[in-house]
């Protein structure tokens, strides 16, 4: 796609030994002025499981410096969740501000971890 919205699909084969797995990749970018959005998701064909998945919200505040919130779940799931329950979508939240001075890049992130069990 052109203009605004990047999409990239990838299907992953994976032969290694009893493990014959199908995986296919989804990344889908928007922009609009000085927001965007994306959306990644990984589906196992052979599994059926959600094995991935994450959400960005990102805003450029000028030419040097955006900032960006993420959602997304740790590693990879080996079996299905209960699509009912919310804690099971996403386990970490992250804020990222990256900003550049010259050819200097430097940036923070504050990771917090959802449905965290005491």
């Amino acid at each position: 796609m052109s203009g605004p919205c990047h999409s990239d699909n990838r299907l992953k084969i994976d032969f290694n030994g009893d493990n014959k797995n199908l995986t296919w990749y989804n990344r889908t970018v928007v922009t609009k002025d000085k927001f965007t959005f994306g959306i990644l998701g990984a589906y196992g064909l052979t599994s059926h499981v959600l094995v991935k998945n994450s959400l960005l919200f990102g805003y450029k505040h000028d030419s040097n410096t955006s900032a960006y919130l993420r959602l997304h779940n740790n590693g990879f799931r080996r079996t299905a969740f209960n699509w009912g329950d919310l804690s099971g979508y996403f386990d970490t939240l992250k804020i990222d501000v990256i900003s550049s001075i010259n050819d200097l890049k430097y940036g923070l992130e504050v990771s917090y971890y959802l449905y965290r069990q005491h």
